[in-house]
Formats: structure tokens, C-alpha cells, sequence
């Protein structure tokens, strides 16, 4: 296979991943509203001071999640335009853009434990609730 082939895979591999990321954080934007909807339920419950300042505590981390999804797809969407510019002049890949691409991915993974963590977190804190 010659270079310029391997280049053209090469940019259509990282769109390809960008396209996936965004899927994902859809995925999380809607597991977070479902969540907030869910935590809506629980304060039309009575609850106790303690209960009501773990609420307060999972209705801020929700909003804070929601800011850095927007941030990510934001930053996502950035680079995903940068590459689009850069299969135009089909150059080798350059280091800084490699660079983002595995910031970018790295930043998914840790969003991805951490809303885990979030969400197992949450779900435990309901069944303590509803018991």
C-alpha cells in the first residue's frame, strides 16, 4: 500500500472515532437527563436533611457533567474540523493533531469511569432511599 493511501486510512480511522465519541457523549447526555429526572422523582418524596444535601450534592455534579459534555463535544467537533482541513491538503498527519486525537480519547476514557462511578453511585443512593 503506498504513503498517501495509508494517510487517507489513516484521517478516515480518526473521523471514524470522532464520529463514535460524539455517539457516546449523546449517549451520556441522555443517561444524565434520564438521571436529573430520576432525582426529580425522589424530591417530590419527603426526605430527611441528610438525604436532601446528597440531592443537592448529585443535582450539582449532574449540571457539572453537563457542562463538560458540552465542552467535550465542543472540543470534538473542533478537531474533527481541523482533520476534515487537513485530508484536503493530504499531508502526512501531523504530530500536534495526533496529539489531540489521543488527548481526546483519553479525556473520553476518564469521562466514561467517572460517569460510571456516577451513575453506580447514584443508583446505590436510590436503593438506600426506596428500602
Amino acid at each position: 500500500m503506498n504513503h498517501i493511501k495509508l494517510q487517507s486510512l489513516g484521517l478516515q480511522q480518526m473521523q471514524r472515532e470522532i464520529e463514535t465519541w460524539l455517539r457516546f457523549i449523546d449517549f451520556l447526555i441522555a443517561e444524565n437527563i434520564f438521571l436529573k429526572n430520576r432525582l426529580s422523582e425522589v424530591i417530590q418524596n419527603e426526605v430527611t436533611g441528610d438525604t436532601l444535601e446528597q440531592i443537592e450534592n448529585f443535582q450539582n455534579t449532574f449540571i457539572t457533567k453537563d457542562t463538560i459534555f458540552a465542552l467535550l463535544v465542543k472540543d470534538i467537533k473542533e478537531h474533527g474540523k481541523t482533520l476534515d482541513k487537513e485530508a484536503t491538503t493530504g499531508k502526512e498527519i501531523s504530530t500536534k493533531l495526533l496529539s489531540v486525537q489521543n488527548k481526546l480519547r483519553d479525556d473520553i476514557g476518564k469521562i466514561e469511569k467517572e460517569y460510571t462511578n456516577l451513575w453506580m453511585t447514584f443508583n446505590k443512593f436510590l436503593i438506600g432511599i426506596f428500602r
